[in-house]
């Protein structure tokens, strides 16, 4: 370092760098701390003077990963809603058993209660059908059905499935015929009877479609019906005698039955155990014309065939 004494006589001390010992930089290689670095997204545009701006990076796109985890969440939740509100109980309807009521004024409950108003839901008419959720509705007291949209209990006694019901209502040549078989028991007594294919090979009137349904073809069977005046009108084709047993609770129960095609005809007899049970006592050609006039007993010890009088 050189010192030059100016004209005051005041020394200026004057740093000579090319001389100086210590080496030096490149400005242009430096790096300021303080400034960030550039983003390589960021756009470089020119400026009117010819230097170079830097702007904001781009608003990027929405993401796709967020997109189909959002249609997905939304298919499912369509889903749910769908299968609550629609499939589930569409796929219940289909599923389950179809039964007829046989018996008229059968009581649609809110609860497995009988005897009682409260849990009264409405009444349902003989052949009315039934969607039963319940598996076994045979070997339980219950049912729990749908009747015309509306779902509750009704007792199982009282229901039919498919099969059972029809040839059932085959049997009933006419509709006074059917009123005058008005009870449970009596009607369950008909269709024990027709269905003891071991004893017997016969079957009630019934549409040929309805067989294709039931028995997956036609059926050569005898056609055999009950045909009656109606309800309490004496003498009829139908009669409530106590044959069997005077102080039983039920009464028996009488009918004629006919070949429709041979018009030959049969009395049938049934009695009743204490829970209803039916059970043929006896049967036995009839006349080809007449009504049951009356049916006692012979008396005979061991033997007690009824005395069966007809009108003419």
């Amino acid at each position: 370092m050189a010192i030059n004494i100016n004209k005051k006589g005041k020394d200026t001390p004057r740093f000579n760098l090319s001389k100086s010992s210590i080496p030096t930089l490149e400005v242009d290689n430096l790096e300021r701390l303080d400034e960030p670095k550039s983003n390589p997204k960021d756009l470089i545009l020119p400026s009117n003077d010819g230097s170079k701006v830097k702007t904001a990076s781009p608003p990027s796109l929405f993401p796709l990963k967020q997109a189909i985890v959002a249609a997905l969440l939304l298919f499912i939740a369509a889903g749910l809603l769908f299968y609550f509100f629609w499939l589930k109980t569409y796929l219940e309807d289909k599923n389950a058993k179809r039964y007829y009521t046989y018996v008229d004024n059968l009581i649609l409950r809110s609860s497995q209660m009988a005897g009682v108003d409260y849990n009264f839901i409405k009444k349902l008419n003989y052949g009315a059908e039934l969607l039963v959720y319940t598996q076994n509705p045979e070997y339980g007291e219950w049912a729990y059905v749908k009747a015309n949209e509306i779902k509750g209990y009704v007792s199982t006694q009282f229901i039919l499935n498919k099969r059972d019901f029809y040839e059932l209502n085959g049997i009933f040549g006419d509709v006074e015929s059917k009123e005058a078989i008005s009870t449970a028991k009596c009607r369950k007594a008909l269709l024990a009877y027709f269905q003891d294919s071991v004893n017997r090979n016969i079957i009630g009137k019934i549409d040929p479609q309805i067989q294709q349904e039931i028995y997956g073809k036609l059926k050569n069977n005898e056609i055999w019906q009950v045909f009656s005046r109606g309800k309490d009108i004496n003498p009829n084709t139908i009669a409530f005698p106590r044959f069997t047993d005077p102080i039983s609770k039920f009464t028996d129960f009488a009918c004629i039955i006919k070949n429709i095609v041979s018009n030959k005809r049969k009395l049938l007899l049934f009695s009743f155990s204490e829970t209803g049970v039916p059970n043929l006592v006896f049967e036995t050609e009839a006349p080809d014309e007449g009504y049951i006039k009356s049916i006692k007993s012979t008396l005979r010890v061991g033997n007690n065939i009824p005395l069966i009088e007809y009108t003419r």
